[in-house]
């Protein structure tokens, strides 16, 4: 079985100005003898669709609430829009992508999850109920060792179900931390339009190339890392304690110049 790269991108993403970045940053794991699975967000789509419809949003420790109209907007955005122009725009470029969700083949067995205590980047602490929001119990890798085996590249829209067949939304770096690590994957890529973790917000030189995990509690308390990068950072330490060999979050344009996650520093 030849190696496998997990990618991850976030909805910024998953738009036609970057589709074809995306698409050369794909083409060349296949071109060393890699599988590729690629799992995608859409929040800045969601998003937009929830003003449109004039629905609130409501984000907490950067994780979206969802509930039952945000649940249906995301599937219609994720499992709709942003999935098929996705597949659509790789396979030009291509890329023999198939468009999927969490659902299809059961690729991820879910739950929805319990309220539970968050903490703010001020140390205030709250119970949040993030409603339609689910959980991956188990990931079922068949259907995607089937695609690979055949040379095609998975599109998998984070989108799941829990057993009585309700939909739910997941975090998509989650979904990707989860495949990877089933799959024991040579390599985890969170790709963003920030281009890793940055010392000082909207200052690329500032990025940090290498964070070993025991950093990341101070990094967080001084602000360095919040929001949507919060799952993000949480997803990499997951991977690695459960087998990844390399975690990367980076921009889609150059992927050597992003941070890697380690579990210890190499000075």
């Amino acid at each position: 079985m030849k190696e496998v790269v997990v990618f991850k991108l976030g909805g910024e993403l998953c738009v036609s100005e970057t589709l074809k970045e995306v698409a050369e940053t794909i083409k060349r794991s296949r071109e060393v003898g890699k599988g590729c699975v690629i799992v995608h967000g859409g929040g800045p789509q969601i998003d937009t669709t929830l003003s449109r419809l004039q629905l609130p949003k409501k984000v907490v420790a950067g994780r979206r609430v969802t509930d039952s109209a945000t649940v249906e907007v995301a599937t219609m955005v994720l499992a709709g829009s942003v999935n098929t122009s996705l597949v659509a725009g790789l396979r030009a470029e291509g890329i023999p992508a198939v468009g999927l969700t969490c659902i299809d083949g059961g690729i991820a067995k879910t739950h929805k999850r319990a309220p539970l205590e968050v903490e703010h980047s001020g140390g205030e602490k709250e119970i949040v109920d993030f409603e339609y929001v689910g959980e991956v119990d188990e990931i079922d890798c068949t259907l995607i060792d089937l695609l690979l085996h055949s040379e095609m590249v998975p599109i998998i829209a984070s989108l799941g179900a829990d057993r009585s067949g309700t939909i739910l939304n997941i975090n998509a770096d989650t979904v990707a931390c989860e495949i990877a690590s089933s799959m024991n994957a040579a390599l985890l890529v969170l790709l963003t339009k920030v281009g890793g973790i940055l010392r000082e917000r909207d200052d690329p030189s500032t990025v940090i190339e290498t964070l070993d995990i025991g950093e990341i509690e101070r990094l967080k308390v001084d602000g360095v890392i919040v929001g949507g990068m919060l799952p993000k950072v949480s997803a990499a330490v997951r991977a690695l304690q459960r087998g990844v060999t390399k975690v990367l979050i980076s921009g889609v344009d150059d992927r050597t110049s992003g941070t890697e996650i380690v579990s210890k520093k190499v000075e």
